[in-house]
């Protein structure tokens, strides 16, 4: 899975160019990979919310709970998990990923795989 990042919806993120992805690139889409960019945990977390749910920046974090917020079904959270593995290069246990309800428990548990 390639992320793609528009300067307007992260400004503060820099490029990483993939070889395997120099033919997409333009002037609004970039590839990067999740170390090309120097975001807070819970930026990283929300980014990879964002991709996964196609989120706005202004929602409410506290309404993003599994099964109540309706784009998080149990499809919904495979494509989460995907999201945030390639965004902090990691491999979820199969018991963090059964736990993972909310926002702020998947800041929570995404914290013992970011790379500061």
């Amino acid at each position: 899975m390639t992320l793609f990042f528009s300067r307007e919806r992260w400004p503060h993120c820099t490029s990483q160019k993939s070889q395997s992805t120099r033919d997409l690139e333009s002037d609004d889409l970039k590839p990067f990979t999740p170390r090309g960019c120097h975001m807070t945990l819970e930026e990283k977390v929300f980014a990879a919310f964002k991709d996964a749910f196609d989120l706005e920046d202004g929602i409410d974090r506290a309404s993003l709970v599994y099964r109540e917020f309706p784009e998080w079904n149990s499809i919904g959270h495979m494509t989460l998990v995907a999201a945030l593995e390639t965004q902090f290069d990691a491999m979820l246990e199969a018991n963090e990923i059964l736990a993972m309800s909310s926002f702020d428990k998947a800041v929570e548990i995404m914290a013992k795989y970011d790379e500061h």
